[in-house]
């Protein structure tokens, strides 16, 4: 896992999701996707946007502290330091009966999943998902695809990103249970430079999961699962598959504060964020296929 990814929540009016879009190959079992409220956060507990408003609670169990305490896993066993304290209920034991396989075969739907941005883009040209029948060399395309577009430009600030991702049910403390499931996926990344750049693009590319938690510090609602380096997705090398397994996670890694319950998941999807700022000599037009997307047991 690393240090610098964070994952924000996305308004449904801000980046102008339409729940009554065209639906796609997926069959699922369990609620439907949709957006919280909320905008993101950056790096090191540094807002790069709006965060959720107040705290809300799982009705499938992994509740969390409000925003700014500290909290105590009830089962971790561990207490963070500093801050007024709280104590997360125990996640459930009960393993997830939820149930994906999504393609994205239908013309301009990428349902259940959508894209959540934040960020400071340096020609103002923002992410973007899209589903496609063309995909570039190595890829097969033919029966569809989405992708997610990030134009890391010049000028875009640190900790811009964006993310592929599915919310669990229409209201922001709307959950699902995974607990002990199996996210898994084909993917594959392009990376064009732009014009004169001689280093590679700094980017982090993440599988994650979120929770409903109001987060103190910008990564204590989610855990991150890193994909590898864009050059070992290279797109020329055909599809690469992801699977994780997915457990309760202490989160942020490096030194838990609380729990991210599997049983309580509001969140899914992968995230592209650049880890330090872009200018001419590392900018570049990233690209994340993505062929098929399920979560079983």
């Amino acid at each position: 896992m690393k240090r610098v990814i964070l994952i924000g929540v996305a308004a449904t009016v801000a980046f102008g999701y339409a729940a009554t879009g065209c639906g796609n190959s997926s069959t699922s079992s369990g609620t439907g996707g949709s957006n919280s409220s909320g905008g993101s956060v950056g790096s090191g507990g540094s807002s790069k946007g709006g965060t959720t408003g107040s705290t809300t609670t799982s009705s499938t169990g992994g509740s969390s502290s409000s925003g700014g305490s500290t909290a105590t896993s009830a089962t971790g066993g561990s207490t963070s330091a500093g801050g007024s304290s709280g104590t997360s209920a125990a996640c459930s034991t009960d393993n997830g009966t939820y149930d994906e396989h999504t393609t994205f075969a239908t013309e301009g739907s990428t349902d259940p999943y959508m894209l959540n941005k934040w960020g400071t883009w340096g020609d103002s040209t923002v992410p973007a998902v899209t589903q496609t029948t063309t995909g570039p060399s190595g890829l097969d395309c033919s029966s569809g695809c989405a992708a997610l577009t990030i134009n890391f430009s010049d000028g875009t600030a640190q900790y811009s990103a964006g993310s592929f991702v599915q919310y669990f049910g229409s209201s922001t403390d709307a959950v699902s249970n995974l607990l002990n499931e199996t996210i898994a996926a084909k993917i594959a990344v392009t990376v064009a430079q732009a014009s004169g750049a001689t280093s590679a693009v700094p980017i982090s590319i993440n599988l994650f999961g979120q929770d409903t938690s109001t987060s103190s510090n910008g990564v204590d609602n989610v855990w991150v699962n890193d994909l590898g380096a864009a050059a070992s997705l290279d797109a020329s090398a055909g599809w690469h598959a992801i699977t994780y397994k997915v457990v309760d996670a202490n989160v942020p890694s490096w030194s838990p504060t609380r729990i991210v319950c599997a049983s309580g998941l509001h969140a899914i999807g992968i995230t592209i964020q650049n880890n330090s700022a872009i200018d001419a000599t590392n900018a570049a037009v990233v690209t994340l296929y993505i062929q098929n997307f399920t979560v079983s047991q």
